[in-house]
């Protein structure tokens, strides 16, 4: 199904099915991984209309990152509405794996007698939740 956009104007509802088909494409790209950063490029998502990045942005969920080319970068909260509209956090994998990671984070919390910090990437170890990745991904075409 090809989307169209020049020489109409899209009703809402149709802009709105465009929104989140990105969000789950973003899903389906990022797959079971953890992410500190993700660094989307249009070029890599060509059924994305233009007017869905910009809504997108004002949204909230990416935030441009204004490099050389178009990028934008997938905010945290982007990442929750990714997680609700592709439906991937009612899976239950997933909701195991979040109760393992905050099992070890509560976990962290009790061995703390001061504030302190604790590093996100050592949780991810520790929880063996998650493969090991690194902090940055690109979803960009190759």
């Amino acid at each position: 199904m090809g989307i169209e956009e020049k020489g109409c104007e899209l009703s809402a509802d149709a802009r709105r099915r465009n929104l989140d088909e990105a969000l789950v494409s973003f899903m389906d790209a990022l797959g079971d991984e953890w992410f500190c950063s993700l660094y989307i490029s249009p070029a890599g998502f060509p059924n994305v209309l233009p007017t869905t990045w910009a809504e997108l942005t004002s949204k909230g969920i990416l935030q441009d990152r204004d490099l050389n080319d178009e990028t934008y970068e997938l905010t945290p909260f982007g990442y929750v509405m990714v997680l609700r509209v592709s439906g991937r956090s009612d899976e239950r994998q997933f909701r195991e794996k979040l109760g393992k990671f905050c099992k070890v984070l509560k976990g962290s919390l009790k061995r703390r007698h001061d504030i302190g910090r604790i590093a996100f990437q050592e949780l991810v170890a520790e929880s063996g939740c998650f493969p090991k990745r690194s902090q940055l991904m690109c979803l960009m075409p190759t």
